[in-house]
């Protein structure tokens, strides 16, 4: 069997997030850390109702940019 990691062309980190509400709109925003800095997530990739098989906030990126997120599953 193959593990999922190795099913991916190149390489795989594990990077932390963070849940924030946003205190002027109440809107959720989902965060990363990148190096030493905080960069949010685009609203935009973000799967709301979907989650990653591990459960675990599961973000892509490619050249660098953010292409796809999977919030945790069950809350933050």
């Amino acid at each position: 069997m193959t593990s999922p990691g190795l099913m991916f062309q190149g390489r795989v980190d594990v990077v932390k997030t963070k849940f924030n509400v946003n205190r002027t709109s109440n809107g959720d925003e989902w965060y990363w850390l990148d190096g030493d800095h905080w960069r949010r997530i685009p609203d935009d990739v973000i799967h709301w109702g979907r989650h990653a098989p591990s459960g675990q906030p599961t973000l892509f990126i490619y050249s660098g940019k953010e292409t796809c997120f999977f919030p945790a599953d069950g809350g933050l």
